[in-house]
């Protein structure tokens, strides 16, 4: 994103991101209460302040990205252990299903669906709140019972409470599709016009 210019992280051998102090303030706030930051091992919001000389002209404070990322558990060893770090990103805030057990994320759905051979990539799919859990649907290729077993099973060893699992064949018959970045479209504010192709040619012989 744009809006926090030059934030940005390198990833090390084990996976954190770290990222540079001297050019961003970063907090990780709680999803519920935004006034409190998340103890060691929890998922928060990312919220950056980007910090001058590399921001001058415009003033931003605690731009909250919507991103969800857990912090990490414990002092890293890695060899970038003296940069702050962070872990991965879980997806939007918005997109994540709070429940009784807690809070399931994008990233654990759509990385367990699309390791199975059986779910067409990408992944289309969508969950929400069930007792207890998450239910979900996810398009697939075949809905038998080895494709419901792998998939089931798939979203277990990610950490998804899964509670409820709805098979379909077509995106179409998803009742709760999540979004994805390929499906957008961009929009056109001006009407179209007729354009004279004998007067540009004309026009572009004058100039040259």
């Amino acid at each position: 994103m744009t809006e926090l210019i030059p934030f940005g992280a390198g990833r090390c051998e084990q996976g954190h991101l770290h990222y540079e102090p001297a050019t961003c303030l970063v907090e990780v706030l709680d999803l519920e209460d935004q006034r409190r930051p998340v103890t060691d091992g929890e998922p928060g919001l990312l919220v950056g302040t980007p910090l001058p000389p590399f921001r001058d002209t415009t003033l931003l404070l605690r731009y909250n990205t919507e991103d969800v990322v857990r912090t990490v558990a414990c002092q890293p060893d890695c060899t970038l252990q003296r940069v702050p770090a962070i872990m991965e990103l879980l997806g939007k805030s918005r997109l994540a299903t709070r429940h009784d057990g807690g809070w399931t994320f994008v990233r654990d759905v759509i990385e367990a669906l699309e390791a199975v051979d059986a779910v067409p990539l990408p992944a289309r799919f969508g969950f929400w709140a069930a007792q207890g859990g998450v239910a979900v649907e996810v398009a697939v290729r075949s809905k038998d019972a080895g494709v419901r077993a792998s998939v089931g099973a798939a979203l277990e060893q990610r950490g998804v409470p899964l509670k409820e699992l709805r098979l379909v064949e077509h995106p179409g018959q998803l009742r709760w599709p999540m979004p994805l970045r390929c499906d957008l479209s961009e929009a056109v504010f001006t009407p179209a016009q007729d354009v004279d192709i004998e007067t540009m040619t004309y026009r572009a012989e004058i100039r040259g």
